[in-house]
């Protein structure tokens, strides 16, 4: 479990970076009996000006993606959602209020 928590961090964390134009992402572990709960939540857009940074491909949004969240043209969150369905977990991805993103995992704990 611990792996499958790690990599849904790592790989989430990279889609914040590769996709989003994020100021802040936070990473949350709750550990309660039965379960472990990992989440990621990136804030959205920085706000514009020089200190904003150049552009990053894509906007964190699924706008003009082909397919849904999980089918979309990168294996990320489809691969999230294999290692979370592979140890009977439930899986939460999508937007948040007001332009951020979230990925949350509520995994097994054995």
């Amino acid at each position: 479990m611990d792996l499958t928590a790690y990599r849904i961090v790592q790989e989430a964390l990279t889609n914040t970076i590769r996709h989003s134009r994020a100021a802040r992402a936070t990473v949350t572990l709750r550990y309660d009996p039965g379960h472990i709960t990992v989440s990621v939540t990136e804030s959205g857009r920085r706000p514009a000006g020089p200190t904003a940074g150049p552009a990053s491909p894509g906007d964190g949004s699924s706008a003009g993606r082909p397919g849904s969240l999980l089918t979309g043209s990168g294996l990320g969150l489809a691969g999230i959602a294999e290692r979370v369905a592979s140890c009977g977990g439930n899986l939460t991805v999508g937007p948040t209020p007001p332009d951020g993103f979230a990925v949350t995992a509520r995994l097994p704990s054995r």
